[in-house]
């Protein structure tokens, strides 16, 4: 049961590290987190609403990034308030995830940044090992019976 609850909070603390990144980077830049993703989207779906496809593809991008990031406060609550976690937010999470390439480890993308790592391949790696040790490590807790 520890080593169980052990890996929730650590998913729990990831996610509120993601969330902390989050707003830290955007107050640094001058923004204000959540509020201004809104703005400036508005001002590309404007600029940009003669794109027909493009639009949508945008919009849809948006709107999983904006979810996601929304859906780290439930998540870090559930990973480290709660004993079990809710399997069909956790899938939809995660296909958030991959929709818009957001790696579950923050801490790996920090390092890779602050590395000087540009690569595609090695970004793409190191966001594949994320979330297969996140999806493993999910799977592995809610099979076991304890």
């Amino acid at each position: 049961m520890r080593l169980k609850k052990g890996i929730y909070i650590f998913w729990g603390i990831m996610d509120v590290l993601a969330l902390a990144i989050y707003v830290v980077l955007a107050i640094h830049m001058g923004r204000i987190p959540f509020y201004t993703d809104i703005v400036h989207f508005q001002d590309s779906a404007i600029h940009y609403s003669d794109g027909g496809g493009l639009i949508i593809w945008m919009l849809a991008l948006f709107a999983a990034g904006f979810l996601l990031r929304l859906s780290l406060f439930y998540s870090a609550w559930s990973f480290i308030g709660k004993k079990e976690i809710n399997t069909l937010f956790f899938i939809l999470q995660e296909a958030g995830r991959v929709i818009t390439f957001t790696g579950s480890l923050p801490l790996l993308t920090l390092l890779a940044y602050d590395a000087g790592i540009v690569s595609v391949a090695v970004t793409l790696s190191l966001f594949i090992v994320s979330e297969i040790l996140k999806i493993g490590s999910i799977i592995w807790c809610k099979t076991r019976p304890f």
